[in-house]
Formats: C-alpha cells, sequence, structure tokens
C-alpha cells in the first residue's frame, strides 16, 4: 500500500487544469483567493518583518510562461490517461476534502 494523499493531489492538479483551460494561458502566479474565477496577480505585495529585519514578498505578477507549469500540465494530461487505482483515504485527507471553506466542490 503506498502512502500519500492522491485524492488531495487529484484535486490539486484538477485546479491547476481548470486554471490552463479558463485562461488559455500557461501562467505561474494565479491569486490563491476564494473567487469564484481565476485572477492573475497584478501587484507586488511585499511585508517588512521586524524580527528578521527582512522584508517578504508575498504576492508579485507572473512571468509569462514557466517550464514547470507546461510540464506538469502534460504530467497531469498523460497520467489521466493510465487507469486509475482506488486509493483509500485517510481520516486526515478526508475531513480536508470535506471542510466546506476550502470552496473546492467544483473540482471533485
Amino acid at each position: 500500500k503506498g502512502a500519500g494523499y492522491f485524492s488531495l493531489a487529484k484535486l490539486i492538479e484538477n485546479i491547476l487544469l481548470d486554471i490552463v483551460n479558463s485562461l488559455g494561458i500557461f501562467r505561474e502566479f494565479v491569486r490563491g483567493d476564494s473567487e469564484s474565477c481565476h485572477r492573475i496577480n497584478h501587484r507586488v505585495v511585499e511585508i517588512y518583518d521586524e524580527i528578521s529585519n527582512e522584508i517578504n514578498r508575498l504576492e508579485q505578477p507572473p512571468q509569462e510562461i514557466q517550464a514547470w507549469t507546461a510540464s506538469a500540465i502534460l504530467a497531469i494530461k498523460r497520467n489521466a490517461m493510465k487507469p486509475q487505482n482506488n486509493v483509500l483515504m485517510d481520516k486526515f485527507e478526508k475531513g480536508l476534502l470535506e471542510k466546506k471553506s476550502l470552496k473546492i466542490s467544483r473540482y471533485q
């Protein structure tokens, strides 16, 4: 029996595919907020950390195409053609997937 959160991984794959399909482009940074549509970051958000005396960047506009995004989409599409095993979810994974606050039902 393999270890891992396969249902959560599949959910993330579905979200990534939806982002690429709905925007029609590969983008590195898409906002992770609770909006029902996907939005690209157009701003730079930085905060100053007084403890470490450093500026931390929280948001930035995307680069046009990132190779990891294109290769991830290719891998997701290739794996979608393979037969899927029914994997039992553990209690933690099931609890996360059932949270209403995640607003992920359209991807499941």
